[in-house]
């Protein structure tokens, strides 16, 4: 039966620490990205249907020289208001939608910044609110967030990169391990060849010139086993 002796390859703590914390900061800034990617905002769905809405009153305003008023609201995008000569609708080819979250947009002319103005409340539908529940409208650009954006995706290209380099530095080590286990089994084979040959030595007790004299040595059964690593560097 053959015995090796193998030294310790497994990661050490600091090793572990460092590829549990890369993997905590890879969750924790990739995952809000690749969920806000897998899940459309409703945001951006209902700035697409103010947008719409935008250029139909742009048309609007063209023909009639003004914007709907308050009362008349987006449904003058639809029917012709009455009293309203100049009107060359429908300016949308379907009907008024609500907002993603399932309440009517808000109009108002003139708007706060004059002209008019175009909301959505949000998920929670009452004006004001942060995150999903933030107000959208139609006078007030969303915020460029690809520089953030790119600042996370840089950091964990570095987590990844780290936590490459910890992979490979184990790795290196593993196989420098499984070398030096290697080596020295097949010191302790030469030994014990090597003393077996001295023991068996007859009439005078000597020591082989050359590993080859080991092999040829036919008395002692550690003789196939140098062979083979002469044969195998």
């Amino acid at each position: 039966m053959k015995h090796r002796y193998r030294l310790s390859t497994g990661f050490t703590l600091t090793e572990l620490l460092i590829v549990l914390v890369i993997l905590g900061l890879l969750a924790a800034l990739v995952g809000p990205v690749l969920y806000q990617r897998i899940n459309p905002a409703k945001q951006s769905v209902a700035r697409a249907q103010i947008e719409s809405f935008m250029t139909a009153l742009d048309s609007y305003f063209l023909d009639a020289g003004h914007f709907p008023t308050t009362q008349q609201g987006l449904a003058a995008l639809r029917a012709r208001p009455e009293g309203e000569a100049k009107w060359s609708g429908p300016y949308l080819k379907k009907e008024i939608p609500s907002d993603p979250w399932g309440t009517p947009f808000v109009y108002r002319a003139p708007g706060r910044n004059g002209g008019y103005e175009i909301v959505a409340y949000g998920a929670d539908g009452k004006e004001g609110g942060e995150a999903d529940n933030a107000d959208i409208n139609s006078w007030k650009r969303r915020s460029n967030q690809h520089g953030f954006t790119y600042v996370m995706v840089l950091v964990a290209v570095i987590a990844l990169g780290i936590l490459m380099e910890v992979a490979t530095i184990h790795t290196s080590r593993a196989q420098q391990a499984e070398r030096e286990a290697e080596l020295l089994y097949r010191g302790m084979a030469y030994r014990n060849a090597i003393r077996s040959y001295y023991e068996t030595g007859k009439p005078v007790k000597t020591y082989p010139k050359s590993l080859e004299d080991l092999v040829k040595d036919q008395r002692s059964a550690t003789s196939g086993i140098c062979a083979r690593f002469i044969r195998t560097p």
